[in-house]
């Protein structure tokens, strides 16, 4: 029973797969997003805002569901 979990577990566990590994494994110079441009462009780096105003509402309706009263009149 142990060496048929053992086997199983082993064929069961993920391999480790990397993409081909080439001796260009450098970052880019540029972001080829702002190519053809006229003027130099650049793109700000972000913020996390919109992330965390998610985070709030999905929260607080979470939350919320907890104080909803419940009519238990398909109970009865």
């Amino acid at each position: 029973m142990a060496v048929c979990l053992a086997v199983s577990f082993s064929f069961a566990a993920p391999s480790l797969s990397r993409a081909s590994s080439s001796s260009d494994d450098s970052t880019p110079d540029h972001d080829a997003r702002l190519d053809g441009y006229a003027q130099p462009m650049v793109l700000d780096a972000g913020g996390t805002a919109l992330t965390y105003v998610l985070l709030v509402v999905l929260g607080v309706g979470s939350v919320g569901v907890l104080f909803i009263k419940g009519k238990r009149t398909h109970l009865d």
